[in-house]
C-alpha cells in the first residue's frame, strides 16, 4: 500500500472467493488526484487483471466513479 495524502493511493485488490477471476492481492489499483485549473482529476489504473475480466472491471469502475462524480457534484 502506498499513500500520499491528497495525491495518491495504491493498493492491492481481489476477492476472497476469487470472484471475477481475481484472487486477493493479485492486482494493483493506483488512484492519483491531480489539481488542474481549479478542478481535481481522478486517474484510476487497475494493473494485473486477467484479460477476460477487464470488461467487467471497466464497467464496475465506471459505475462507481459515476456515483462518486454525481455525489461530489451535488455537494
Amino acid at each position: 500500500m502506498e499513500l500520499v495524502p491528497h495525491r495518491r493511493v495504491v493498493f492491492t485488490y481481489g476477492w476472497e472467493d476469487g470472484r471475477l477471476g481475481v484472487a486477493p492481492g493479485t492486482t494493483t489499483v493506483e488512484i492519483d488526484l491531480v489539481e488542474e485549473a481549479g478542478a481535481t482529476t481522478l486517474r484510476l489504473v487497475h494493473h494485473g487483471l486477467p484479460p477476460e475480466t477487464v470488461p467487467d472491471h471497466q464497467q464496475g469502475w465506471a459505475y462507481f466513479l459515476d456515483i462518486l462524480r454525481d455525489t461530489l457534484s451535488a455537494s
